[in-house]
This record gives structure tokens, sequence and C-alpha cells, in this order.
């Protein structure tokens, strides 16, 4: 079943296909295990939400229609997941590397360091768009969405932050 399209993969889970269903845990549970751990979860609490997170795929994969990718729309039912549980709030990461590019301008002398220190700093709901904006690679639509705010509060969020966090940089 590994080498099947997930088109069809898709379509076995939506006939209850038990093997397809484990295909597709299989095919995406690290990369989402690590969402939910960019999120601020602890791991075991990350394998919770992981579990609970593809209980609610499985119980609404019908309703998949192909618009988006299989993995974004996954991930955002597992951020709404979490989101229900907790509120989200983004801890620091070892992939703060691509996070350099929000500053807006070359840091000649760019210190890893430095930057998760000012991550650290900015609060909770910059930090949490910040990730899911440049980590997750997600839409101010989709953050509006996972979040309950609105893509202009996102897009806000997200220049705010970038505005503390090159602040914070030159200190």
């Amino acid at each position: 079943m590994e080498q099947l399209p997930e088109e069809e993969l898709i379509a076995l889970c939506k006939k209850f296909d038990r093997s397809a269903q484990f295909e597709l845990y299989r095919r995406y549970k690290d990369s989402l295990f690590t969402l939910a751990i960019r999120m601020g979860m602890e791991p075991a609490d990350a394998e919770w939400a992981l579990q609970d997170g593809f209980i609610q795929i499985f119980k609404s994969i019908s309703s998949f229609n192909g618009d988006s990718g299989v993995y974004a729309w996954m991930r955002t039912i597992l951020l709404r997941s979490i989101s229900k549980t907790k509120k989200i709030l983004i801890q620091p990461t070892d992939q703060l590397d691509c996070l350099a590019e929000t500053v807006g301008e070359s840091l000649p002398d760019w210190d890893k360091e430095a930057l998760q220190l000012a991550f650290e700093q900015l609060p909770p709901g910059y930090r949490t768009v910040l990730t899911l904006y440049y980590l997750e690679d997600m839409t101010h639509r989709e953050i509006g969405a996972v979040l309950k705010i609105s893509e202009g509060t996102s897009k806000s969020q997200l220049y705010h932050a970038k505005q503390k966090l090159t602040t914070l940089l030159k200190v």
C-alpha cells in the first residue's frame, strides 16, 4: 500500500479500509507530531493530540474534497484539536534558522542563540503566527481559521512580530 497514490489512499480511507487508514497514519504521523511539539506541547501531550487528531481526521475524511493537500487538511484538524484543549503557545524550537528571513534585513553577525532568545521574548500570539506562517507555511487565511482570528489579525500579528524581533535583535 506504500506505493499507492494519495488520491487512491484517501478514497480507500473514505470506505473505512483499515489498512489504508494505517498507511495514511504512517505517512503523516511524524510531521503532525512535530507540529504538535512546535505548538508547545510536551511529547506525551503531543502523542495524545496526534491520536485525537487522527480520530477527528478519520471521522471527517468523507468531507475531504481535495481542494487542498491532504497534509494541509490534516494539519488544520490537528491544530483545531490542540486549540480546543489548550491555548496554543509556541515554545522555542531548534528550527529558528528560517526565521532569520523575517528580520527584513541581513544581520551580518546573526547568532542563532540571539534569535532564540529574541523569539522567546515575543508575546505568545506573535510566536504562534510566526511559527505557523514561516515554519508551517500556512496562509493568513489558514492561520485565522485555526486560531479563530481574522485574516487581518494574523497579518497584523506577523507584522508586529517581525518588528519586535528586529528590535530585539538590534539591542
